[in-house]
């Protein structure tokens, strides 16, 4: 709009039942808004919101001070293997030759490579997910914007004013959203507790791996320590969908049960119009050419139906009845009003009537059965007086069975006595 806009109810300044801004601007370029309604959506259209919580890896003593992982649970291509030997001698000594039997046992330690020694564990993760077909609801005020509403609801869109804004109600919702992920992890770092250290993987594990049998030759430590270091939170962020209420000048705010606000900004500057205001030319008189003559209602001849000169006297009739002003110098008389009581139309007299006219109240007996009609005609014949035959089938004579015009409208959703004003029935 041009100068100011108002969405309501009606011109008494009722509130309407709702008002919907999916996606689109409801903007003035030099006036204000105002908007009363019980319900007020300015929002995205396609807004979906989808909000998963994963809860992290089970392994059993997590959060303890140590933590024994088995090594397929770290990440693959951080782990690999290093190898001790030592010389194992048998239990028993003094066999026929008098001696011990010793051998070479070779130990393989699961362990992370050294750029690999600090590991995070997820506790839990959170990840929301915010989907939207069409771009943010703007509502934009050229000068003051009042809305008065039982639910103001602004979902990742805009309210806009270049001077101030009132808001009152029941309750605000000023909803922002971000799509990302968070992730709560435990740190633990490699060895068994800080200035310990282990050692770290120099072997990647072949491509079938160990056989991790152990035996008097060969033993396999699958096991991996570690110590706790802290907590760390993580935040992959993703589009932002924000949510703003601006103005110019003051933002005022009063809501009787809740203020849900994510981002509100007063003194923010002013704002700029994307509607570009149709422009409107005056309307100019219409004239009737010199070809067309006025004419005389006792004078001329008849005059064809839908002929442009029946156009012209009907529009100039209908002017000077309702009012306005006539498009020649006929005064009316095309269509005079009823100047007496006795006709089929007189002039209706209920102020509140959508009609000029009206048919006779005196026409309200007609069609009535008069019981003495034929009672001369029975007196000559010296019978008794009987009642007069009348029309009993109901297809005719209940008004809620006959299909007549009001049944027709009905069905058509019509209701001429309120949707449109004509000069006669």
């Amino acid at each position: 709009a041009g100068n100011s806009l108002w969405m309501q109810r009606d011109t008494a300044g009722n509130a309407s039942a709702e008002v919907v801004n999916t996606s689109g601007n409801i903007e003035t370029q030099n006036g204000d808004i105002t908007i009363r309604t019980g319900h007020l959506l300015n929002t995205r259209d396609g807004l979906s919101v989808k909000e998963v919580t994963t809860a992290g890896a089970s392994l059993p003593g997590l959060g303890d001070a140590t933590l024994k992982v088995h090594y397929s649970l770290l990440p693959e291509g951080s782990y690999g293997y290093f190898t001790t030997s030592q010389l194992v001698e048998g239990s028993s000594c003094g066999n026929a030759n008098g001696g011990c039997a010793t051998w070479n046992e070779t130990t393989y330690h699961y362990a992370p490579f050294e750029e690999y020694a600090t590991q995070k564990f997820a506790l839990g993760q959170t990840s929301v997910e915010v989907l939207s077909t069409g771009g943010a609801a703007r509502i934009a005020s050229g000068q003051h914007l009042n809305i008065t509403a039982g639910l103001l609801e602004n979902q990742a869109s805009n309210i806009l004013a270049a001077k101030n804004i009132m808001l009152q109600g029941t309750q605000l919702s000023n909803q922002s959203w971000q799509s990302g992920t968070k992730t709560d992890s435990l740190v633990y770092q490699y060895g068994t507790a800080p200035n310990q250290p282990l050692g770290y993987a120099t072997n990647e594990l072949p491509e079938n791996g160990l056989s991790n049998k152990n035996n008097n030759y060969n033993k396999y430590k699958q096991l991996i320590s570690f110590y706790l270091m802290g907590h760390e939170t993580d935040y992959q962020a993703g589009e932002i969908y924000r949510s703003v209420i601006q103005a110019g000048g003051n933002v005022t705010a009063s809501f009787t049960s809740d203020i849900s606000n994510t981002t509100t900004t007063a003194n923010a500057g002013g704002i700029s119009n994307t509607i570009s205001a149709p422009t409107l030319n005056t309307l100019s008189s219409q004239t009737i050419g010199n070809s067309q003559q006025g004419l005389d209602l006792a004078s001329a001849d008849a005059t064809a139906v839908n002929s442009p000169e029946w156009q012209d006297n009907l529009a100039d009739a209908v002017a000077q009845i309702s009012g306005g002003s006539s498009l020649s110098q006929q005064q009316g008389s095309l269509y005079p009003l009823p100047s007496g009581n006795n006709g089929y139309f007189v002039t209706s007299t209920d102020p509140n009537s959508p009609y000029l006219i009206t048919t006779n109240p005196k026409l309200d007996g007609l069609g009535q059965l008069d019981q003495s009609l034929f009672g001369d005609l029975y007196a000559m014949m010296g019978n008794k007086p009987g009642s007069a035959p009348r029309e009993t089938n109901s297809a005719y004579t209940d008004q809620n069975k006959f299909l007549g015009s009001s049944y027709f409208l009905d069905r058509l959703n019509l209701k001429p006595e309120y949707d449109y004003r004509f000069l006669g029935d």
